[in-house]
This record gives C-alpha cells, structure tokens and sequence, in this order.
C-alpha cells in the first residue's frame, strides 16, 4: 500500500507551469496520510504541526542518544519555520534537490513506524 502512495506520488509532481496545478491544489491534493479530498481541507501550518508532532513523537520514543539524533536531524532541516516560507519553485535546482534527497531519506526512515497509530 505504502509503495503504492509513493508511486502515485512521484507521478503527480507538477510543475508551477503545468495547466492542472491551480486545479489540482483547489480541490485535491496528493497525501500519504489523507484522502485526496481530506488533505486539500489542510493548510500549510497544519500539515506542518502534524508532521512536527509526529517527528516529536519518533524523537521521544527512540533509545539512545544517536537514533535520537537521526531524527533530530530531519526536525531541523524539514521542520523548521523558516521551510513555512519557502516557495520551492523559486529555489534554486541546487535547493530543491538537497529538500527532495532530505524528503527522500526522511520517508525511507519513517517506514518501519508508518503503520504505529
């Protein structure tokens, strides 16, 4: 199921230039936690606050200091607030590369707890 999302994830990456952009984020948007309908009804700062939250979460479970850290790392690069107002489509090639990978590895890490609530 998980690789399914992901699948239709990395398929929906339009481009602020393509005609359904305006559309899509109107009425539906991508998500791997809510149905389409569900996560349009989310503002930004929303989804921001569940996801810290949950990262909070991952961060007080973990046993010792250096699995602490692992996540720490993403609450200080992914989930910050200066990332609030980021326009990905003005960064730079560089910039948005370096916020994929970072997405990447995050989702790859967030496997083995995805189904713990």
């Amino acid at each position: 199921m998980l690789s399914q999302q992901l699948r239709a994830h990395r398929a929906f990456q339009p481009t602020p230039t393509s005609n359904n952009v305006q559309n899509v984020s109107q009425k539906q948007k991508p998500s791997l936690l809510f149905t389409p309908g569900e996560a349009s009804t989310y503002n930004l700062r929303t989804i921001y606050e569940i996801g810290l939250n949950g990262l909070e979460e991952l961060i007080n479970i973990q046993k010792s200091a250096l699995e602490k850290q692992k996540w720490v790392q993403y609450r200080d690069t992914l989930f910050t607030e200066a990332i609030l107002s980021k326009e990905r489509h003005l960064l730079s090639k560089d910039e948005n590369d370096s916020i994929d990978i970072t997405v990447n590895e995050l989702l790859l890490e967030l496997g083995p707890y995805w189904l713990m609530r």
